[in-house]
């Protein structure tokens, strides 16, 4: 049976990082993460970040460490690119 990825959660909680629904992880530093979700982004902005288990067949995303910012949309970053081409 298919998981339905068209529809996705995240949660934070006890400095541990859970999303679903996740199709791509773009890239990922100790600073940030960036994957696509259902067509649009995801940027996880934090410290000590640590990508825990990634299993794009089902869709989750999961990921440690302290959390400062979380932002939706944006079509999946290109702030890499954008930085680097400066």
């Amino acid at each position: 049976m298919e998981k339905d990825l068209s529809k996705h959660s995240f949660r934070y909680e006890n400095n541990e990082i859970t999303a679903t629904g996740v199709l791509n992880v773009k890239e990922f530093t100790e600073r940030e993460i960036v994957a696509e979700i259902a067509g649009t982004g995801l940027t996880i902005r934090g410290t000590d970040l640590k990508i825990t288990d990634v299993d794009v067949s089902s869709g989750i995303l999961k990921a440690t460490g302290t959390l400062n910012s979380m932002q939706y949309g944006g079509g999946g970053g290109g702030g890499f690119l954008k930085r680097i081409l400066k």
